[in-house]
Parts: structure tokens; C-alpha cells; sequence
């Protein structure tokens, strides 16, 4: 994978459906989303944990994205950024379908608990692209558990540049940020680990 690459674009736009009201709508107005934030669908799945082949689907209006399972649907609204009732509208899912159709994030954007008492995610937004392992382009909200383990670690090489691995020791120079949990594609406020470089606050 090249370094030279700055940023990931879709090559087309796809617009955005004057009517959503059945699966190949609902398609629709996904793509129109991720071309709106060019992103990728491939790195979209890969941030989220919606696995490729059911994204494309749901995409292509083979699935219906109202049918979403609750898991799913917390990926897909957290990915895109959007509330629970902004998910609803913008893909007219039907009333009954909502009580599954939610998130587990905590009011207003989702219908979690309110407060809990897990230590929460960081959160920071990538100046430049995240290489490695897992790419993702620059200007995502990147969410990570610095004492927590998964599948890939967020690392800062010694010359700022983020990386992911799926090894969890930092090479000479460089050092573990933490466990990657999740990615959001657009902006939101955050705070960037003391001292790292290559992050924008």
C-alpha cells in the first residue's frame, strides 16, 4: 500500500433519491452519503465491522437496510455520524421497525443508557491518513480503548504517522495508542493524546 495516498474518494456521486420508501431507495440514499463524505465503501465496512459483502448488498437494495438487526444498525448509524432519528428519517424506516433499528449510544444520538460505568472510548480525528493493517483517510473520528484489545491497535510511529496493526507492541521509537474500537467519518470535537503528533484537536 502506498503512502503517497492522501485521501479516499469515491470516483462517482450517486444522488440522492427524491422518495426513499423501499430497499433499492434506501440503497440509494446510503451511497449518496458515503460519496457526500468520499468515502469508500470497502474502508466503510472495515471501520464499522459491517461485513463487505452484506454492506454491498444493502447498497445494491438486495437487503433492505430497514431490516438491519440492532447490531448492524449501531455500526451503520455510528459510522455515517447521524442520530437514531436521523437514521429514521433519512431512510424512512417504518415505525415497527425502529424498536430494533437504534443504536446503543447514550442520548441524543442514540437509545444506550444514559450513563455508565465503563471508562469511555478515546476519540480523535486523523490529520492524515491511518496506514497500515487498517487504512483509513484523513478528517475520521477514530475511537480507541487505550488499555482495551481487539483486532487491530492504533500506533504512532516516531515520525507521527498512525498506524494500524494487529500486534500490540510498538516498533523501536513508536507507541501503542490502544485498541481501535470503532470509526466515525466525519468530524466531531475531540481531544488528542498528549504529545501525539499528526492529529488534529
Amino acid at each position: 500500500m502506498s503512502n503517497e495516498r492522501a485521501k479516499i474518494t469515491r470516483r462517482r456521486k450517486t444522488p440522492r433519491p427524491p422518495v426513499v420508501h423501499d430497499a433499492v431507495t434506501r440503497g440509494q440514499m446510503a451511497k449518496h452519503l458515503l460519496d457526500k463524505l468520499e468515502i469508500l465503501v470497502s474502508d466503510f465496512a472495515q471501520a464499522t465491522g459491517i461485513g463487505r459483502s452484506t454492506l454491498q448488498g444493502y447498497l445494491a437494495g438486495r437487503q433492505d437496510i430497514a431490516s438491519m438487526l440492532r447490531p448492524n444498525a449501531h455500526r451503520f448509524l455510528t459510522g455515517l455520524g447521524i442520530s437514531d432519528a436521523e437514521g429514521w428519517e433519512l431512510f424512512s424506516i417504518p415505525e415497527e421497525k425502529r424498536p430494533e433499528w437504534r443504536s446503543d449510544r447514550p442520548p441524543p444520538l442514540g437509545h444506550g443508557p444514559a450513563e455508565t460505568g465503563e471508562r469511555p472510548d478515546e476519540q480523535i480525528v486523523l490529520e492524515g491518513p491511518l496506514f497500515g493493517e487498517m487504512s483509513l483517510p484523513a478528517d475520521v473520528t477514530i475511537y480507541y480503548a487505550p488499555e482495551g484489545e481487539g483486532r487491530f491497535y492504533l500506533m504512532q510511529l516516531a515520525d507521527g504517522t498512525m498506524f494500524a496493526t494487529s500486534r500490540s507492541v510498538a516498533p523501536a521509537g513508536g507507541r501503542v495508542l490502544g485498541a481501535l474500537t470503532g470509526a466515525r467519518f466525519g468530524r466531531s470535537p475531540t481531544t488528542a493524546p498528549p504529545g501525539a503528533a499528526g492529529l488534529k484537536s
